[in-house]
This record gives C-alpha cells, structure tokens and sequence, in this order.
C-alpha cells in the first residue's frame, strides 16, 4: 500500500511541475511576444495575469485533492497573479524602452501598484497567520472542553457515590428504628 501512494505522489508531483512549467512557458512567450510588439504589450501584461491566476487556482486545487475551492486557493491564485503581473510591468520597464518614455501618469500608478502589491502580499500572509491562530484557539477550546467535560464526569460520580453514602445511612437509620 506504501508503494502505491508514494507512486501517486510522485505522478502528482510529476504533473504540478508540468503544470507550472506551463503557466511559466505562457506567461513567457506572451511578454516575449508583448515585447516584439507582436501583440499589444498591454493585452499581454492582461493575459499574463489571467493565466497565471487560473494555472495557479488549478494547481492548488489539483494539490488539494478537492473538487470544490478553498479560500486558500483563490488567495494564493489572487498573490501569485498580481505578483507576476507585477514582475512583469517592472520587467518591462527596467529592461525595455518603455520605462524610459513613462510618463508622470504611468509612474504614478506604477507606484499605487507597488502598493497594491504590497498589501495583497501582506494581507496573504497576514490571514494565513490569522487562520492558524484561530485554529488554534479553537483546538484550545476543545481541550478546555473535554478537561471541563471529564471534571463534569468526576462530579457525577462524586455524587452518586454520596447518594449511595446517604442511601446507606438511611437504611442503617431505618433498620435502627425497626429494632426499637
């Protein structure tokens, strides 16, 4: 049984390599092609964003093992798309002409997107952290719950064995009037 998992596991991770290198080779040839001017650079920066939300949101959820999607998986889609886009459109303009001919406008929201980025990056993490720290709170609830439930349960017995001291005491009692 041991084998035939570990053999499933290296299919699965066979196929998320194939998968990646995929989306990597899309998103390659349409900024090789944005850059030739083959095709609009701006549909290609678009498409580059697109692919990559997709191909991610399909890898994370063939890792899953799920058919249905997990928040998770669309805020790892959502990161890893705006972070591509983003290396990309700085890509661009570090490395081409079109850096050089930016006008005030375009490095104004080349600024906001740096932002952007920013905080979908933090804000990934930052709920990651968020979820584990709820999880744990509630695995601690849990624990305090059984704790409480079996004090509740030592209760029980405490007073079932007083009951049973008391019916005792009652028949001894009863059975000292009747010899009177």
């Amino acid at each position: 049984m041991s084998d035939v998992k570990n053999d499933w596991n290296i299919i699965k991770w066979k196929s998320v390599i194939k998968i990646a290198g995929i989306i990597a080779v899309l998103d390659s040839l349409l900024l090789l092609f944005g850059t030739l001017e083959l095709i609009d650079i701006a549909f290609s920066v678009g498409c580059i964003g697109i692919i990559t939300f997709l191909g991610v949101l399909m890898l994370v959820n063939f890792m899953s093992e799920t058919k249905e999607l997990k928040k998770g998986e669309m805020r790892k889609a959502i990161a890893a798309s705006f972070t591509t886009v983003y290396f990309a459109v700085l890509s661009l303009l570090i490395f081409t002409d079109l850096g050089q001919s930016a006008s005030g406008l375009s490095k104004t929201m080349i600024d906001h997107f740096t932002y952007l980025v920013g905080i979908i990056v933090v804000f990934y993490f930052g709920s990651r952290s968020v979820d584990k720290y709820v999880e744990s709170k509630k695995d601690n609830l849990k624990g305090e719950a059984q704790v409480l439930e079996g004090k509740a349960e030592v209760l029980k017995n405490k007073i079932k064995l007083e009951e049973a001291e008391a019916q005792k005491i009652k028949i001894k009692i009863e059975a000292q009037k009747s010899q009177k």
